[in-house]
């Protein structure tokens, strides 16, 4: 396979997004971790501008590797085991607040956490989704843009149309 710029901009590296303090401006923060949080950064006022930010960061950094001969590394793979069971320390307040939402749900409090946690992560995972299509679907639509740019005006080609006339019909 032909590891070229393509290749590498088209793999799926873990993002992540951060808010900004309304101090420091506001806004958001998208980083790849695995790449190097700090160097791999992107900002915008939105997730989304964050996020276009950082393909355009990951773009320059990935041809000036490729360029110089840098390895890129590819995202990694967790292969950790998990025995499905955590520890988790809780304030009591939240304790009590969770206990009687269980209850009012008619389940017990570790099938209740357990249903908000994998509600949570369906969102995440249906967030990135939608992220990871809108990039794309705006990388078409830059593409399609460069192309029209090129195309002879409308309007010119209506008022050329307009100063011949009418055609004829065409009759058989």
């Amino acid at each position: 396979m032909n590891k070229d710029l393509n290749y590498y901009l088209s793999l799926r590296y873990k993002i992540e997004i951060n808010p900004l303090p309304e101090e420091d401006g506001g806004g958001f923060e998208a980083c790849i971790p695995q790449l190097g949080k700090w160097a791999f950064l992107g900002a915008g006022k939105t997730i989304i501008e964050a996020l276009e930010h950082l393909e355009e960061v990951k773009r320059d950094f990935f041809e000036d590797y490729l360029k110089k001969g840098i390895e890129i590394p590819e995202p990694e793979i967790e292969e950790e085991a998990y025995s499905g069971r955590i520890l988790l320390r809780i304030p009591p307040r939240l304790h009590m607040q969770l206990t009687k939402a269980a209850r009012k749900d008619s389940t017990s409090l570790n099938q209740y956490i357990r249903s908000l946690l994998e509600r949570k992560v369906d969102i995440n995972i249906l967030t990135e989704n939608i992220i990871n299509e809108i990039l794309k679907y705006r990388e078409s639509a830059e593409s399609y843009a460069q192309q029209a740019a090129t195309w002879k005006p409308l309007s010119k080609s209506l008022n050329a149309v307009e100063r011949s006339g009418p055609e004829e019909p065409y009759v058989q």
